[in-house]
């Protein structure tokens, strides 16, 4: 009895975090700015700007459209973390806080309602990506290896909501969390695959040591077998980068639950 009591106020209070988090990112503007404008600004400047376009070569150039459609998986990471510390500096966590709810529930919360956020984002900007490489990217997606690609992508969303969360957590202020933050932003776009060609960062012995300081490299690692998983059937290609991605966004959910902080005072 006891137990049902313990299990139904912890989904009530599941919800209504869900619910709280959810509305949170709706009304401010920054959330679906950086979740869904930013990286449709970024897919179009470089597919075009650079000029990416199909050329006489044979090769399809649509395939760079598809880890440019992940982009919002990595742009959690300029969204989630200034919100947390904007809630640490209002009244949002600490209506959370004297619910009893725990840290690790209110986590559980959180990043299921930024997983669905920027799941969301995935999705727009894959048909943007549609709407630009047209029948070059369907050809690009007839050939993917969905379960790769499905991997990589919740891989790469939880990895920034691990970061963003631990980040927002443990800092009050907001000028140093986003300078921490867009740092390692544009690290991760540009060093783990994603914004450029896996070919030019492994070039080079200091871009591929940053490369692999970068948690975000795991997680991007499943995504670009994807489009290439003829012949990889060496475990170490494949399943190593995953258990390392999943590992460390487990360790950034266990030391978050413990050093995460309500609010801004000390």
């Amino acid at each position: 009895m006891k137990t049902d009591f313990k299990l139904k106020q912890n989904t009530r209070a599941f919800n209504n975090v869900f619910l709280l988090v959810f509305k949170s990112f709706v009304r401010n503007p920054r959330g679906p700015l950086f979740m869904y404008v930013v990286p449709t600004f970024f897919m179009i400047l470089f597919y075009f700007v650079l000029d990416f376009a199909p050329d006489s070569s044979g090769i399809n150039q649509a395939k760079i459209l598809l880890p440019y459609s992940v982009l919002p998986a990595l742009t959690i990471l300029t969204s989630l973390t200034p919100a947390i510390i904007e809630w640490k500096n209002s009244v949002l966590l600490k209506r959370v806080e004297i619910t009893g709810i725990s840290k690790s529930l209110f986590l559980l919360a959180l990043w299921f309602v930024y997983f669905i956020i920027g799941l969301s984002g995935v999705i727009v900007e894959m048909l943007v990506a549609l709407i630009i490489g047209q029948k070059d990217f369907l050809d690009v997606l007839s050939s993917l290896d969905w379960g790769l690609f499905i991997v990589g992508i919740v891989l790469t969303i939880f990895t920034s909501i691990a970061i963003s969360s631990f980040i927002g957590g443990i800092m009050s202020s907001d000028g140093a969390a986003q300078g921490v933050i867009m740092m390692l932003y544009f690290f991760s776009i540009f060093m783990s695959g994603i914004m450029l060609p896996p070919a030019i960062i492994e070039g080079q012995v200091v871009t591929r040591i940053i490369s692999f300081i970068l948690p975000h490299k795991y997680a991007v690692y499943p995504l670009l077998y994807a489009q290439n998983s003829v012949g990889l059937q060496s475990f170490h290609e494949v399943w190593v980068p995953i258990l390392i991605s999943i590992g460390i966004i487990i360790s950034f959910f266990v030391v978050t639950s413990f050093t995460f902080k309500w609010s801004s005072k000390k």
